[in-house]
């Protein structure tokens, strides 16, 4: 209220009194302290007397509508007339009213339509705005289908528009919430903070306690805050100054892909009008980053499918061009029986090899799809490690390597398919003779570990290099200098999925020049 005559203000105030609004009323005298005023925040009504000490209602309606376009100015006069009237309204007055015929229901009725075109007015802008902001983004959100180029162009899109500074978080399944993107509205301040912003990440749990508070509404900015933003307490998002904050969840087809956080480190703070625009902003950057993973996941299937015809039409060629050959000269040649039987034997081994590729990869097919099934029995570590010793006994005797077996005494009988447990452990030992050298000692253990059974089997081979262990159940992976001689590289990752259908867990530790273990566990069989 704006006005420099105590009776007039009271005559004011007793009118507001009796409308039972419940609003702070703030009464200045002056010009030059409605200013001031002003500038304090965003006012629901400004009520100012025409005359004034140092200036005119003009003044204070100029004064009004740059601190805010859509205020509700009502002027209050006691002189004036209907050509000043309209153009007091024309230059955005709300309305104007005479002293002379001011009551609590003119005032009410004044006030009650100016809030309602101020809400229209920015509920319109806002509509206005928030459309070409989702139009703008939705274009640079499909520039490109690369993950990085897609989380630059969330954070930077909202910068400047909707918030002073965002960050984006991504749910690495394995490893909880990686700290993806990150953008400022000041490129000193983005560039100065990168490295440490991207090095910090969520604390565990972050997903539950924004669940619980409501992610779809903003929250001020506390110590609370900033200690689940950031695991290690805050510290380059404290620098970066926020007040407030928005946070919401990112899903794409039903699965969660990370968060995106809005933050203003000043005023305005955010309003209901922005909060929709926010939200769908977050569903088309959502459907962006889903777009990019399918994306390098269809990348990384037609890389598969072209590794698997690779791999194929190697580990095909040898042993077809060894059966055309060895019957070429069954056909071609009178050889005595000796000789006959080496070329019979030798078109078994090469039939046997293509076999084994047709069995892994229809296993592996089987794995991925969730559609090959196992019939667990109770079957002792002895047994199984027998049998499988004993399959491979000819092999090893032929690669001059020897077995040794450990079983602790503590061993107890596991639930395991007979055939598949076989089919890890063959794996393994045939592994460990490929890369013993004549005359080493193959390894094979068992013992009790955490409610489990352990198995292990170890070479005496050059060793693995630490970087490629993490990729070793990979499929068709193999080391540049594995010399797997075209070996479809699947074997590992049937011990992975076979292991892990019987509930067990697999691994593999080395270092160059030292030899491998690989092991693996499976549950104790009940009673």
């Amino acid at each position: 209220m704006i006005d420099d005559d105590t009776v007039d203000r009271i005559a004011i105030r007793r009118a507001l009194g009796s409308l039972e609004l419940e609003v702070e009323i703030t009464e200045v005298g002056s010009l030059a302290e409605a200013r001031e005023a002003l500038e304090r925040g965003r006012w629901r009504w400004v009520l100012s007397d025409f005359v004034l000490p140092d200036g005119r209602g003009q003044d204070v309606l100029a004064a009004a509508r740059r601190h805010d376009p859509h205020s509700s100015v009502i002027i209050l006069t006691g002189k004036g007339d209907e050509t000043l009237a309209a153009e007091l309204m024309r230059q955005g007055a709300r309305d104007y009213i005479p002293k002379s015929s001011l009551t609590a229901d003119r005032l009410g009725s004044s006030m009650r339509v100016a809030a309602a075109l101020a809400d229209a007015e920015r509920m319109a802008k806002a509509a206005n705005a928030g459309h070409r902001f989702l139009a703008d983004a939705a274009v640079e959100l499909v520039q490109s289908i690369e993950l990085e180029d897609v989380i630059r162009a969330a954070t930077r899109s909202c910068v400047g528009h909707y918030a002073d500074f965002c960050v984006l978080d991504l749910d690495v399944t394995d490893a909880g919430l990686r700290r993806a993107g990150f953008a400022h509205t000041d490129a000193e301040i983005e560039e100065r903070h990168r490295e440490a912003v991207a090095c910090s990440r969520p604390a565990d749990g972050f997903g539950d306690w924004l669940a619980a508070c409501d992610p779809a509404m903003p929250m001020d900015v506390d110590d609370g805050w900033l200690g689940r933003l950031d695991a290690a307490g805050g510290g380059p998002l404290r620098e970066l100054g926020p007040r407030q904050a928005i946070t919401l969840p990112l899903r794409g087809r039903g699965r969660m892909l990370g968060y995106l956080t809005f933050a203003r480190s000043g005023p305005p703070r955010f309003d209901e009008l922005e909060l929709p625009i926010l939200r769908r902003f977050a569903n088309k950057v959502a459907l962006a980053l889903d777009n990019a993973r399918l994306y390098h996941e269809l990348e990384a299937a037609l890389a598969a499918r072209e590794r698997v015809l690779q791999i194929v039409a190697h580990d095909l060629r040898n042993p077809l061009g060894a059966i055309v050959g060895a019957t070429a000269n069954l056909l071609a040649l009178d050889m005595p029986e000796p000789a006959r039987r080496r070329q019979l034997e030798l078109i078994d081994t090469a039939s046997g090899r293509m076999r084994r590729l047709v069995d892994d990869l229809a296993d592996v097919a089987r794995l991925e799809e969730g559609a090959l099934k196992i019939s667990p029995a109770v079957v002792t570590p002895t047994e199984l490690i027998d049998e499988t010793l004993a399959m491979l006994a000819t092999r090893a005797h032929e690669a001059e390597v020897g077995f040794e077996v450990d079983i602790d005494e503590r061993a107890q009988p596991v639930r395991v398919d007979p055939d598949r447990g076989a089919q890890i452990l063959w794996n393994l030992v045939d592994n460990a003779i490929r890369f013993t050298p004549a005359g080493g000692t193959i390894r094979i253990g068992a013992r009790p570990r955490d409610g489990s059974m352990r198995f292990s089997v170890e070479d005496e081979g050059p060793g693995i290099d630490p970087e490629d262990i993490p990729h070793l159940f990979e499929r068709f992976w193999q080391a540049s200098d594995s010399g797997n001689n075209g070996r479809s590289g699947l074997g590992l990752t049937i011990v992975r999925g076979l292991v892990e259908l019987h509930g067990g867990r697999v691994g593999a530790c080395s270092e160059p020049g030292q030899g491998s273990e690989f092991w693996f566990t499976l549950p104790v069989a009940d009673g």
